[in-house]
């Protein structure tokens, strides 16, 4: 209730403070623009005498109060709901993935709202309608441990009151072994009269296996969860409303294999009499057979009517595999992926109005993944093992066999160096030749170690040897003129680097030879060449005038006088 006091002039400044009688109700209020309001729920029922007092915030103003308002509280005409009462089904302990059934029974009968379940504050899915006092809805996303689930009650008017339920305790714990599947039948199939008994076979692998089923219409659950026997769950449904319906049947194990669900059934409910004709359809397969990855799986559908129609193969709820019927038979064959599947054939009649169709029993069939293909790489250098510095060099993996697809890493001495993709069973790679011994191996990692194994290659070595500048002897006819003169090289030496450089002088130099040669070649050719640089000196010598002093150029004057 909301209660307003205007005082006059509107620019007075100060509080009011409202009175039941002459008891306050809360604290003063501050005046903004002439007004000041106060919202309150709590006055009693009954009649109530309310005023207003206004205190000014400066002398200049009087105080004043509001003559009495008469206000009246009539006792609520809302129904109160007794009893929100949730029960948590199939247990209060399940597996992580089963799904998990939340009932919520609200009274008394014909209260009317949505109900919302919670796990400690956090909502679980969407709210859900009441239903003849009733009120359902599933979840398979607890995670493992312990919970605290709740139901709330919400009504759409004041005519109920909400109400929240006392909590209860639901362990998800995690499960211990295999996946499970789980197989539904339903009997008469197609569309049925309103009022027929639905008859409903369940069964669940492995049947050793113990747990509940639960059966659902679409996401919602019909009825409580049913104690599996066997391996097998039979009931029988007859509440099922015009329309078109799609069962499925969810298998909630105790914790020794993980959940699984049917696939979809779809039964439609007429309200006509027209009777059709029954049909039965079995699937045959390897029932029970462990089948390689990768190995077409033929699978056959018998169907009990020569009526035209298909057939739709079903692995889990998801068409795998269909097609039309040939008198009263379906062949295929189908690559399934490595797991548990549970395979189901349905057939649907061409004229489903006389002819109802049917679906066969649930059969389980394993895929087990085959052992990966042994490869094996080699590695080839296009130099045959040699290269020069700076020259383009060739690296080619082969990897057998050659449908394998991975990368190839090429390494020196174990060193990373070059990453690349097989295509065709080949990597190569080109660079640029360093200098220096190398041993290149290529290690082959598959795209997908299921299929391939790795493989590494024997080692290639390459050796690119070092270039170096030739310094050469100059001949005497050179050392003569002032000029350097290359002195031949035998053609078997070829040039290489040494560790040391050997000193020269101004007259002679020495000539590098590879590292074969005899040390004492190049001694020789160093005396050789110092002898020949000493004789043409001394020859040259020998021609060059020497300049006279001037008393040898006077005494070859007076000779040439007295003469």
């Amino acid at each position: 209730m909301t209660l307003s006091a205007h005082v006059n002039p509107a620019r007075a400044s100060g509080t009011v403070r409202f009175f039941d009688g002459t008891a306050p109700m809360g604290a003063p209020v501050r005046v903004v623009r002439g007004a000041a309001r106060w919202v309150t729920s709590d006055l009693a029922a009954g009649p109530h005498a309310v005023t207003a007092s206004f205190t000014p915030d400066t002398p200049t103003l009087a105080a004043a109060s509001s003559l009495p308002e008469s206000v009246v509280v009539r006792t609520p005409t809302a129904i109160t709901v007794p009893t929100v009462s949730m029960s948590v089904t199939p247990s209060v302990r399940i597996v992580a993935g089963s799904d998990l059934v939340l009932s919520a029974t609200v009274g008394p009968e014909g209260a009317v709202g949505d109900v919302s379940f919670f796990d400690s504050d956090a909502q679980i899915g969407a709210s859900v309608p009441v239903v003849a006092g009733v009120a359902r809805a599933h979840t398979a996303t607890l995670a493992v441990g312990v919970h605290r689930v709740s139901a709330r009650f919400v009504p759409p008017d004041k005519r109920w009151l909400p109400l929240t339920s006392a909590w209860s305790s639901v362990t998800v714990t995690k499960p211990a072994g295999g996946q499970s599947s789980t197989g539904l039948t339903v009997s008469p199939q197609g569309a049925v009269r309103r009022g027929t008994p639905l008859t409903l076979w369940v069964a669940t692998f492995p049947s050793t296996a113990s747990g509940s089923v639960t059966l659902y219409d679409g996401d919602v659950a019909l009825g409580d969860p049913v104690t599996v026997a066997g391996g097998q769950v039979d009931m029988d449904v007859r509440t099922l409303s015009l329309g078109t319906h799609h069962l499925t049947a969810a298998f909630a194990p105790d914790g020794s294999v993980r959940p699984s669900r049917s696939g979809q059934v779809s039964v439609s409910v007429v309200a006509t009499t027209t009777a059709r004709l029954a049909t039965q359809t079995a699937l045959l397969t390897p029932r029970g057979a462990i089948v390689r990855f990768g190995i077409p799986v033929p699978v056959t559908a018998i169907v009990s009517t020569t009526t035209p129609g298909r057939i739709d193969l079903f692995d889990a709820g998801v068409v795998v595999a269909g097609g039309f019927v040939s008198r009263g038979r379906w062949t295929d064959s189908v690559t399934l992926p490595v797991g548990r599947h549970t395979l189901v054939a349905r057939f649907v009649s061409s004229d489903p109005s006389t002819v109802a169709g049917s679906a066969s029993p649930t059969v389980p069939l394993t895929v087990e993944r085959a052992p990966a293909t042994v490869t094996t790489t080699s590695l080839a250098a296009g130099q045959g093992g040699s290269a020069q510095p700076g020259q383009s060099m060739t690296l080619t993996a082969t990897v057998l066999p050659r449908d394998a697809l991975g990368s190839v890493t090429i390494l020196d001495r174990g060193r990373p160096v070059a990453l690349v993709t097989v295509a065709g069973g080949q990597a190569s790679w080109t660079a640029v030749a360093a200098t220096g011994a190398h041993d290149f191996t290529a290690r082959f990692t598959p795209s997908d170690p299921r299929f391939w194994t790795p493989a590494t290659s024997g080692a290639a070595n390459v050796i690119v040897p070092v270039v170096t500048a030739h310094v050469m002897t100059p001949s005497p006819a050179a050392v003569a003129a002032g000029r350097a003169s290359p002195l031949p090289q035998s053609p078997e030496l070829s040039p290489v680097a040494l560790e040391s450089s050997i000193p020269t002088d101004a007259t002679t130099n020495v000539a590098i030879v590879k590292s074969g040669s005899d040390v004492a070649d190049l001694v020789a050719i160093a005396v050789l060449s110092l002898v020949v640089g000493v004789v043409l000196l001394a020859l040259s010598g020998g021609r060059m005038s020497r300049r006279r002093t001037e008393p040898e150029i006077a005494d070859a004057a007076h000779r040439r006088h007295a003469r």
